[in-house]
């Protein structure tokens, strides 16, 4: 009742299995929103990884589709000043390192698509203008969106670029050394990975050699 609007915490594994876990709280969204007078909806952090030290928060103005998207320092429970920090768009954001993010925003004329929805992913490093991000990949206008994710499990790294070329569909690419390798996989299936193994969800029947997934 005291946080409508949530809160984001965390507690260690063995705690959690506990009957009442020491809960850790890292941001108050009632206080944030009360302090910055802004009807804040969390939208979601992107936490580094393995590190958790710092996390690019997502906050929505009343529950839009549009967020503004801030960095976060895990440790001092601040918003870094000076930090990464997107205005209110569409975007997403993937860690590379803690200094340089893949960042699908609108980057202004030209960068969306016609579904209104990011159409162009670029590396953007610390302390250089957004502006001079550099591009690594861009879908095609008549594309619902752009895809830009990176899996910093260590030892399991993993880039992928790709495009919704529409709501189901998706073409995907995994980056080695630099070059795109597609995906072999049914553009409307559902992926996530895991260390070594790649997880794909079936909307459809896929046909492999002579056997049949259904």
């Amino acid at each position: 009742e005291a946080n409508p609007r949530g809160l984001w915490r965390r507690t260690t594994l063995e705690s959690y299995r506990t009957d009442n876990p020491d809960w850790d709280v890292i941001l108050d969204l009632d206080e944030l929103a009360r302090v910055e007078d802004e009807n804040w909806v969390w939208a979601g952090p992107e936490v580094i990884e393995p590190d958790h030290t710092l996390a690019m928060i997502s906050l929505s103005r009343g529950g839009a589709d549009a967020t503004v998207v801030r960095e976060f320092d895990m440790r001092t429970r601040e918003f870094v000043s000076g930090g990464f920090e997107l205005a209110e768009a569409k975007s997403s954001v993937s860690w590379e390192d803690e200094d340089t993010l893949l960042v699908c925003t609108d980057f202004g004329e030209g960068s969306m698509t016609e579904s209104g929805y990011p159409r162009i992913a670029k590396r953007w490093r610390r302390g250089e203008p957004l502006a001079d991000a550099e591009t690594v990949y861009e879908a095609e206008p008549t594309d619902v969106r752009v895809i830009a994710s990176i899996d910093r499990t260590p030892g399991f790294e993993h880039t992928r670029l790709g495009r919704y070329t529409d709501f189901y569909h998706r073409i995907r690419y995994e980056v080695r050394d630099g070059e795109l390798i597609e995906l072999k996989v049914p553009t409307d299936s559902s992926l996530s990975l895991h260390r070594e193994w790649l997880l794909i969800s079936l909307r459809t029947d896929w046909q492999v050699g002579e056997v049949t997934y259904p």
